[in-house]
């Protein structure tokens, strides 16, 4: 920036990982970019970044490290607990820059959630060599309904981020949970406790009955709220129909709905949920 006003920006490129430490212990705020990408016929053999090296480095010469990210899914983020914040893009098209600008500079509160897991180390879920890479040209996907989140969930293992994680420049406060069977419903208060306008993405994870053989909690719903500003609330809806409490059976080729106590659960993610209750049918 030749703007004195707006401050001073040092560009250094990522490989010179000397002149960038420097550049960072000299700094107010270091901004680390990388970032990988894989296409059709052409995977990414790991999930590793190129940079974490660099990272360490520069988080360890600066405490406002940010690092942003762009990967078309999940990787692994070593450095994740050494770093201020993680702007993670995903694959953000010719706006990036735009974007990211608006993010970083507050001039748009986030409310983008993952719509993966990222794992804390490569093959954390265990593939076998059959199902990844496979063997002979042929794969087997016969890890079941344990995929995703779901198989963090059934393990009892905490992931570096959880699917559906996402933060914010304000707060957001869960309340006035009310399950109404007969109407098939499931509302809920969300109110902005922080002290700037922002949109909430609240979600709906059920839990089967235990002999269901169905994952300790299933996504089941989404909403994002319009902006909310310093204490305005909203209330959040969702609706359950008879698909929702079935599963799927092999024998008769069709939905299932099953019997019983299911939990409710809505939250910020798989792994923080803010109001609980019981549905029965």
């Amino acid at each position: 920036c030749n703007s004195p006003a707006a401050g001073n920006v040092t560009y250094v490129p990522s490989g010179d990982i000397r002149s960038a430490v420097e550049a960072a212990r000299a700094a107010d705020v270091a901004i680390v970019f990388t970032g990988t990408t894989s296409s059709e016929g052409s995977d990414r053999t790991s999930l590793e970044l190129p940079d974490d090296e660099l990272i360490f480095n520069v988080a360890e010469a600066n405490k406002n490290t940010v690092v942003v990210v762009q990967t078309p899914g999940a990787v692994i983020l070593p450095w994740k607990d050494e770093v201020a914040a993680i702007v993670n893009q995903f694959m953000s098209g010719q706006e990036s820059g735009n974007g990211l600008a608006d993010v970083l500079f507050g001039k748009v509160n986030p409310s983008g959630r993952l719509p993966i897991t990222f794992p804390n180390y490569e093959n954390e879920v265990g593939f076998t060599e059959k199902q990844w890479p496979g063997i002979d040209l042929e794969a087997d996907y016969d890890e079941g309904l344990f995929i995703g989140y779901r198989f963090y969930d059934q393990h009892g293992i905490t992931p570096a981020f959880p699917f559906g994680h996402g933060l914010s420049y304000t707060r957001f406060a869960y309340s006035a949970l009310e399950i109404h069977e007969d109407y098939g419903t499931v509302a809920f208060t969300v109110t902005n406790t922080g002290s700037v306008p922002g949109a909430e993405v609240a979600q709906l994870y059920l839990g089967f009955p235990s002999g269901a053989g169905e994952p300790p909690f299933v996504l089941r719903g989404f909403e994002k709220t319009a902006e909310l500003k310093p204490s305005q609330a909203a209330q959040v809806t969702f609706t359950l129909t008879e698909e929702e409490f079935s599963v799927w059976n092999t024998q008769l080729h069709g939905w299932r709905a099953i019997p019983g106590d299911f939990k409710i659960a809505v939250g910020a993610s798989s792994r923080d949920f803010r109001l609980k209750g019981t549905w029965t049918r």
